[in-house]
């Protein structure tokens, strides 16, 4: 989008399109988890994506990527991003014990910001060798590999999961819930604030590599590869971390290194540092 328009902007707009859906959905996307078939809709979320991926290639090879429809594709994927994100986490205890529950969290972690990464970076390449409208073809492709493992998949749901109907008592329950828990609140205040501003590290990574380290796209892939490292080094570093001290030290300490990355990523104006940061912003996100 940068490259089309010339302008950051528009790669903001079309991020916050993909995720401002996760934002306004996520508490009917959880109640549609507890309530429903977990792989069912894993499954729903991902053929929407598929489809969303092979319509933006189409768009291309047909000359048809207009902003506007570049937009309205880019928001239908964040709907389907949204609807199966809750039953993608809640999945998990389907799959493992609860002793094995912050080792499963880590690793899941690790391989989204993995994908968030070394997916942009496969992307620049494909986009050397082939073109835009084969990187959506290919990104298309990929969604039905993890398809296919969703459905080989076997989990053991837990008893007690919520009856279809009555969405507003189940939502009603679920804030009261947390409002009896004040730590919960605080928790839910820090990942919100750590997700806001560490989540966006990608979105501005282009303009960063081309407007304030005077790079190209070889400089914005060996940043995203930096972050890439990073992710790799923060899920098991999180799990070590977390039997060493306190969560709530973890915690703490986490988001402020977080914010002294941030600071030290903005300040930078050689690569070779903007890609000691990349590793830690990579850690944390």
């Amino acid at each position: 989008m940068s490259q089309r328009t010339g302008s950051s902007g528009w790669v903001g707009a079309v991020n916050l399109m993909n995720y401002l859906p996760v934002l306004l959905l996520v508490l009917f996307a959880g109640y549609f988890a507890d309530t429903y078939d977990r792989r069912k809709v894993i499954v729903f979320s991902l053929s929407l994506q598929t489809l969303c991926a092979l319509v933006l290639g189409l768009l291309v090879t047909f000359n048809a990527d207009t902003n506007a429809a570049i937009l309205i594709v880019v928001g239908v994927m964040g709907v389907a991003l949204a609807m199966g994100f809750p039953a993608w986490l809640s999945v998990l205890p389907d799959l493992v014990s609860e002793d094995d529950m912050m080792s499963a969290l880590s690793l899941s972690a690790a391989q989204f910001n993995l994908g968030r990464v070394i997916g942009p970076a496969i992307g620049i390449i494909v986009l050397r060798i082939w073109s835009p409208a084969g990187a959506f073809y290919l990104n298309a492709v990929s969604f039905l590999f993890v398809i296919v493992a969703v459905l080989l998949g076997r989990t053991k749901t837990p008893a007690g999961r919520l009856e279809p109907g009555r969405l507003r008592s189940h939502l009603v329950a679920g804030f009261r819930y947390v409002r009896a828990r004040s730590w919960m609140i605080w928790v839910l205040v820090a990942l919100g604030i750590g997700s806001f501003f560490g989540f966006s590290t990608l979105v501005l990574m282009p303009a960063l590599a081309r407007n304030v380290l005077h790079g190209g796209s070889s400089t914005y892939s060996l940043l995203l590869v930096m972050m890439g490292i990073g992710a790799a080094i923060g899920a098991p570093l999180v799990t070590w971390l977390d039997r060493q001290f306190p969560e709530k030290t973890v915690i703490k300490a986490s988001l402020m290194a977080l914010g002294l990355l941030l600071a030290l990523m903005s300040a930078s104006r050689w690569t070779w540092l903007s890609c000691i940061a990349a590793v830690g912003l990579g850690a944390h996100t």
